[in-house]
């Protein structure tokens, strides 16, 4: 199962559709930023994924 098609099924489950959702790629491509975005991902990052980064989704999200 793809990235995005996991996150659309988690969205149509009752309780799951807040969740933060981010997809992670090592593709900069346009379609792939714009398939997370339709699927309903809260945000795209590129691989390699710096920890800094991974540390300030979490905490916006009120999860560190």
């Amino acid at each position: 199962i793809t990235g995005t098609a996991l996150i659309t099924k988690l969205h149509g489950v009752v309780g799951m559709a807040d969740i933060p959702t981010y997809i992670l790629s090592a593709s900069p491509a346009v379609d792939v930023v714009e398939r997370a975005r339709v699927a309903g991902a809260t945000g795209y990052l590129n691989k390699p994924i710096r920890l800094k980064t991974l540390l300030e989704i979490l905490q916006k999200h009120g999860l560190s």
